[in-house]
């Protein structure tokens, strides 16, 4: 997580609890309830309270809020072209997937 805070910067970082697909968590992270000792760790590194909160979800809440104002010009832009919205659907999801990983052209210089 440091380094994706060097990298990237801290606006760009959130945790998930989606553990398939690897062959484990590390040692203190099997499961969710390990959340608060994360967090108390990255306090202790020196993040900052506002930072540990956009870790723990303000970032994910941003990228989402961003998700639903790109659908809502997208359908607005439908309506006026007679798409359906189940049409737009495959462009919300690219939106949303590009909002989250916008940070690629933002990243900080070395």
């Amino acid at each position: 997580m440091d380094h994706i805070r060097k990298v990237a910067g801290i606006d760009h970082i959130g945790i998930g609890s989606d553990f398939d697909g690897f062959n484990g968590p590390p040692a203190g992270l099997e499961d969710v309830s390990k959340y608060p000792a994360l967090l108390a760790e990255l306090l202790r590194r020196g993040y900052t309270k506002n930072e540990v909160k956009k870790v723990a979800g303000r970032n994910l809440l941003r990228a989402m809020r961003g998700a639903e104002r790109i659908a809502a010009e997208i359908q607005r832009a439908a309506a006026g072209n007679s798409m359906s919205h189940r049409a737009t659907l495959p462009l919300i999801f690219s939106c949303l997937a590009m909002t989250v990983s916008g940070w690629r052209s933002r990243r900080r210089p070395k």
